[in-house]
This record gives C-alpha cells, structure tokens and sequence, in this order.
C-alpha cells in the first residue's frame, strides 16, 4: 500500500470520520423510518417527509467534513490538531480497511434509500425500468344497476389515460381484478374495503391504488375517485367529477389530468396536458367495445363480434375498437377456415396511433405486426409491455400466440407458447380463448397427461360456449377409447361448424384415423351446404397420408362437380412442386389444369378466377419438371395481372420463386437459393392459416430445400418448423417436413426430437400408396437410426 494511502487511511482513523459516518448512517434511517410511521398521522404538510430525507442526505457529507475538521472534546468544540511532522506512517491492519470498504457501502445504501424515497415521494418511483407498477385502478362501486355497466368501464377508461403518461405504469386491469369475480362470468366489483383493495395492489407490485364510484344522478353521471398509499387506510386525496354519460371520456382526461398533476406536486395539469385519450365519440360505442371485450373473454365468439362490429360502427376511428376487432375477427376467420384479411383495420388503427397511450401503441404496434405476419416486430412489441408490467394478461396471451405462429421467424420453439400462455392463465384462470388455445397445444404435442390436466381445466369453465364445447370435445376425441370416440364423433357430426372445427383440429395432426372418422360422420350427417369443403378437407387429410388413389377416388365419385376436380388437380400440382409425390403422377392434373386456363387468357380472367395462384402453380410445375418455356410464358403473364395483395410484390415472388426452380433443375443451387430468399422475402405474408397449396407454403417448403442444399441445416430447420404443428397443419407439407427434421435432428445427435418427428410421419405414411414408400422407409430408417443413438422406443 502507498504511503500516501496509508497516511490518509490513518488520518481518518484519528479524526474519528469513520466513527461519525458510522453512527450518522445508522441515527438518519433510523429518524427517516421513525418519520415514515409518525409524519402522516401528524400535521404536517405532504412533502414533509421527503423534505426530512434530503436533509439527512445532504448532512452526510457535511457531517463527514465536520469530523475530518473538529474534535469533541472536554473542553468543548476544538479544531483537530493537524499530524505533527516526521511522525511515521501508522501501520493499517486489513480489519480497518474492511470496516472502510463497509463503510462505504453503508453510504451508498444511504444515498440509493434517499433518492428512492424522495421518488417515490412523487409517485414516480415504482416505474418501468424495475418491472414494478406505480398505480393499481379496481372498478368503481356502482350506485344502481343503471350505471352498473360502467363499473369497470370507466375504472378501465381511466387506467388506460393514466398509463404510461409521464413516466406513470398502471397494473393491467384484466387481471389485477380476476380475484373480483363472484363467478367466472360475472363483473367484477369493487373491493370490499382499502385493505382488500391494498393486498391485490400488493400482490401486483403496485405501491398506490385507486378506488372510486359512480353514481347515476338522473341525466349526470357523478364519479368520485380517491386515491390511496398501500399502508394508509385514509385516502392521500379524492377527487370528483360529473357529467353525462356522452361526457365520460373527457370526465376519465380530466381526473387523469388532476391525479397526474397531484401526483407531480406541480401546478394543476402540468405537464400533463399534452396527452390525449382515444375514446369512443359515443357511450354507446364504448359500451360496446367494452362488452365485446368481455365476451371475448368469457369465449362468446358470436356475441364479440357482433359487440365490436356495433363499436365500429358507431365509431369507425375508435383505435382501442379497431385493435380489439383484429383478435376477434381473427378467430372467428379461423374457425369458419377463412383467410385473415385485416390489413384495412390494421392501417385505419395504424393512422390513429399518436392518440394512444404508450400501452395501447405497444398492443397496436403488436397487432400490426402480426396482420404483417411480421413476428419479431409483433414479439418486440409485446415484450416492451411486460417490461412496463408483468402482469399484462393481453400480453402475455399474445405472446403466447407469437411463438407459436411466428416463433420460428426469431428462433425460439414454438411449443414454449405452452408457458406463455400458462402464465396467461395464471392471471386469469377463466379466460376462455387463452384456455382453449393452451388444450390445442397439448393435443398438437400428443401429450395424454398435459392433454388431461387441460381436460380438467376446461371442465370448470362454461361447457355451453361454443370455443369451450368445441375445445373439450376435441380433448375428449384425442384421450377417449374407441368406443367412446365413436359416441363423440356422432355427436360432432351434429355440432356447429365452430365446434366441429375446433376438434377436428385437435384430432388431425396426432390421431389421423380419427380425424378420418370425424371427417366420414359430418359429410354423412351434417348441413348439406358443407359438403363441398368437406370433401376438400377429406382429399387434403388422404394427401397428407399418401393415399393418392382414395384421392383419385373422391374425384371420381365427385365428377359433377368441377370444384371438387379442380381442388384434387391444384392438390397433386402442389405435392409434385414440394417433391411428396412424383412429378409423373401429377402430370395429368397439370394438363387438366392447362385446360381452363392458360398463359394468353390470364389476364382476361383474373377478375373471376384465381390466376395468381393456379397459373403459377402451372408455371413452376413446368420449371421444376415440364416445359421451361412454358415457365417462361407464366413468369411474362403473371407480371401482367393486376398488383396489391402483399406489402411488397406477390407477382415478384411469383416470378422468382420460378426462376429459382428453374435454377435448381440446371443444378445452379446457389443462385436458386438467392431466388428462393428473393420471393420469401417479396411475398412478406406468412401467416399460420394458409394451405399446403399456397404460393407462401410452398415458397417456404423451397427455401428449405435451398438450405439443404447449401450445408445449412439449421435455417433449414426452422422455416420447416413453419410448415409444422404448433405453427400450422400444413398437410403433405407437414408430413414430408417431419421426415426432413427428423433427419437434421439425427445430424445433429438430437436422437429424442429425431424419433419424435419420425414417429409422427410414419403415423400419417403407414397406410400410404407405394408411390409413397420411399418417404416412408426414410422415416422408418430414421426411427430405426434414433432409437439405436439413445431415443428409447
């Protein structure tokens, strides 16, 4: 140790500045906590208390001067006689320096405990930056059943102005008042008193929380709030505002407005005046928004849409309607197995978004992204609301829902939506949606115990919902016996398409002999006006299994129906183009194809037929195995139809997606993995509910093939992933891309996930045509090889 440390640490010792720090650190959190209990129930003003810990803070340093300077002694206060000269350097023994090292964090502690307390002191504190909450709001206490409707919604109206408003973070209202709900259906009330109300707070990691009323004073509304610090049963302050009921959204900015300005000491609405509140224009717009939101939740499909459709029309700029509209829209299109088009909401909502406070754009950032099938961004803003709050069950549902449909564009597994949406549920145990969307997980994993635990779950919700019914009959399909599963299909057959849907699902992907069986019943007993999409649902479940002649049988016996011919060709066209079947057998499909539509006379015929997709499933078909000036003529035709559909350019990806099948046929594997980039990166919409037969599936399925190719197995990996369960149920995509993983698992010496994709394909090969056979002795070779590396059987 240098002499002058020495010297200096010895000085300190002699001056007794240790000594003073020591007894000063411990005497002012001892007068700052014994101000903490005594000051509220004294009168003294607000910032009394924060006033005291900043002169204690300041004193430290002061106190610390004094002690290097003065010594107490008998005599009184006497200047410290400096070191006299030549004295020899004291020896500083290693226990000293340990006791100035503690010292020294004693002062930060000190320092850290101040700043934090003269925070907190300005209800700023609990922030984002900690993952903690400054507010939790719970419903108001209605006075009568008139305004009972508005018991949560003005205490949501109000959280939502207050969140994320000057450094302010509010715990999210669905699921701080789960534990409000006398039943699973019912409003949540207010807390019986404030110390019922400071628990949940305290749970939710909030340090304040409001509790308020509204009251129905004939053609006014009178809404009194109070706001509360979790360990004072007396409010800090009330305030009151009336109103009509048209005026309850300016009534919500200007409580927000006094609380925030009360909140920041400052004069009234400082600083907090440059906000804005996106509300409805009408009562009977929020109400509704606010009952579709309810619904949703309780899982009342029908009801949800019709509430959000109202909403909208009653206010067609209403952002928080127009975000809501896209979830609930994008269920009701995915049990009815119709495309996602949400892009017009996507963009009206978009061109709202400086009105929104910074939750609400995070929730519209998140939406958007995901109509864009964009799921890092859709990911990335999601995780920018848990940073704020933990607690967001929106959030934590929809991020449920990004790794499972997109996890695979940002490498994480899909089936970690299983966690997420646990999470979700921990929240909100009754959330319907979340609930069944965690029972498909299970069943899509073939997993019976966590299937069951999930069987259980839904058994306590409200079986009468069509997404709970629906949910729990595929449950029971995927877990019951065989003479059970007879009983259940019969009745399913019978079911609403919503309901039979949602099992169907949940059967296909693990137990296709039953799906077979579900598939058989409801084309012999349901609503003839299914029947067409039945039996397209019933060829694309025999592609998937390689039953290429029970397909040729379907058209056969359908021959009056061109529809159904028409789909079975597009089907074969489509397998050829992925390599599930040989391009030979597709060929008579092709040039029944050419037949109703060729080069020439796209353009014509765009406005009444698909051109896009069957004159490029022809094109490519020819680039791959036929004719390539063929391929040729569609590349020229295709960029002649109209634009539009995609962000970027589908008659792009179109184009190049055949020119790298072109390029990989001449073996110039290279630039037909550029190409193959090229038109996945054009086509920009990758959602989870397109089909085997669509220009992204199979744009995906090439690129694959291109990674293989090029020695990179694990970007292979992952857009195969795409085109398999939890992200989607792709058909023979599926199928072949279980073969293709299970062999880059093998690769990787990843014997468990090899054998489990493999078991999974040879569940749909086993009955397959001989066609077929080549694919499924890989799968067999692959199992074999596995189980010999350690898989188990």
């Amino acid at each position: 140790m240098s002499s002058r440390l020495s010297v200096f640490l010895a000085e300190l010792k002699r001056r007794k500045v240790t000594r003073v720090a020591v007894v000063y650190v411990v005497g002012g959190l001892g007068l700052i906590e014994a101000a903490d209990l005594l000051l509220p129930v004294l009168p003294f003003p607000p910032w009394a208390y924060q006033a005291l810990v900043a002169v204690v803070m300041a004193g430290f340093p002061l106190a610390l001067a004094l002690a290097w300077a003065l010594d107490l002694t008998a005599k009184g206060i006497e200047v410290t006689a400096p070191r006299e000269e030549g004295e020899p350097t004291p020896h500083v023994p290693p226990r000293r320096l340990a006791e100035i090292f503690v010292l020294f964090l004693t002062a930060c502690v000190l320092a850290f405990y101040g700043v934090n307390v003269l925070l907190k002191g300005s209800g700023l504190s609990r922030g984002a930056a900690g993952g903690e909450l400054n507010l939790a709001v719970f419903p108001f206490r209605p006075s009568a059943e008139t305004v009972g409707h508005w018991s949560e919604g003005a205490a949501d109206l109000l959280a939502s102005a207050l969140d994320g408003t000057a450094g302010l973070t509010v715990a999210d209202p669905w699921a701080l008042w789960a534990s409000l709900r006398p039943e699973r259906t019912a409003r949540a009330l207010a807390p019986a008193d404030p110390s019922e109300a400071a628990e949940l707070a305290r749970r939710a990691g909030a340090g304040r929380y409001i509790l308020g009323s509204v009251t129905d004073a004939g053609l006014d509304i009178i809404l009194t709030l109070a706001l509360y610090e979790l360990d004072q049963t007396d409010p800090l302050v009330k305030f009151t505002f009336a109103g009509t009921q048209e005026e309850l959204g300016g009534i919500a900015r200007e409580a927000a407005v006094q609380l925030l300005a009360w909140l920041q000491e400052g004069p009234r609405g400082e600083g907090t005046t440059d906000f804005q509140l996106n509300t409805a224009s009408s009562p009977d717009a929020l109400k509704a928004y606010l009952a579709a939101r309810e619904a949703m939740r309780r899982g009342l499909l029908d009801s949800a849409n019709l509430a959000i459709t109202r909403s909208l029309a009653l206010d067609s700029v209403f952002a928080p309607a127009l975000v809501a509209a896209i979830e609930v829209r994008s269920w009701v299109a995915s049990l009815r197995g119709e495309p996602y088009r949400f892009m017009d909401l996507a963009q009206r909502a978009e061109g709202l978004r400086a009105g929104l406070g910074e939750r609400d754009r995070a929730r519209l950032d998140a939406m958007v992204a995901s109509v864009r099938t964009d799921g890092p961004a859709a990911e990335a803003a999601v995780r920018r609301i848990l940073q704020r709050d933990s607690t967001d069950l929106w959030a934590w549902r929809n991020l449920s829902y990004c790794h499972q449909a997109y996890g695979w564009q940002y490498g994480v597994d899909g089936w970690e939506a299983a966690q997420t949406a646990d999470r979700a549920l921990g929240l909100d145990p009754n959330h319907v949606p979340t609930a069944v969307a965690r029972a498909r997980l299970a069943v899509l994993r073939g997993d019976t115990a966590d299937a069951a635990a999930q069987l259980a779950r839904l058994q306590a919700m409200d079986t009468s919902l069509v997404l709970a019914r629906g949910a729990l009959l595929g449950l029971r399909g995927f877990l019951a016996d065989d003479a059970s599963f007879s009983e259940i299909s019969g009745r399913l057959a019978r079911e609403r398409v919503e309901v039979f849907t949602l099992a169907y699902r949940a059967v296909q992907v693990s137990r296709p002999d039953r799906s077979e069986r579900l598939l058989m019943d409801r084309i012999a007993a349901g609503p003839p006006e299914e029947r067409r999409s039945l039996l397209q649902e019933m060829a694309r479940h025999l592609m998937a299994q390689g039953r290429l002649a029970a397909i040729d049988s379907v058209a056969q016996d359908n021959a009056n129906a061109p529809d159904i011919l028409y789909q079975t060709e597009i089907l074969f066209t489509a397998a050829a183009l992925a390599g599930f079947v040989p391009w030979q057998r597709a060929a008579p499909a092709v040039a029944s194809l050419e037949r109703r539509i060729s080069p020439d006379s796209a353009e014509a015929m765009f406005t009444r037929f698909p051109v896009w997709s069957t004159g490029w499933l022809i094109g490519a078909f020819h680039a791959a195995y036929g004719d390539s000036g063929m391929a040729r003529r569609w590349q020229a035709a295709l960029g002649r139809i109209p634009g539009g559909g995609t962000s970027l350019d589908y008659r792009g990806a179109l184009q190049q997606d055949m020119e790298a099948r072109l390029a990989m046929r001449e073996g110039r594997d290279s630039a037909g993995l550029a190409l193959a980039h090229q038109a996945y990166h054009n086509w920009t919409i990758h959602a989870d509910n397109a089909q085997e037969t669509s220009p992204p599936a199979l744009i995906r399925a090439l690129m694959a093939e291109g990674l293989r190719r090029a020695q990179l197995p694990d970007s292979a990996r992952a857009l195969l992933r795409s085109l398999t369960p939890p992200t989607s149920f792709y058909g023979f995509l599926t199928t072949q891309s279980w073969v293709e993983l299970g062999e880059l698992a093998l690769a990787a010496g990843e014997a468990a996930e090899a054998s489990l994709s493999f078991r999974r394909a040879i569940a749909h090969l086993q009955t397959a045509d001989p066609e077929l056979a080549p694919l499924r002795d890989r799968a067999q070779r692959g199992l074999e090889a596995a189980e010999r590396n350690g898989a188990g059987g």
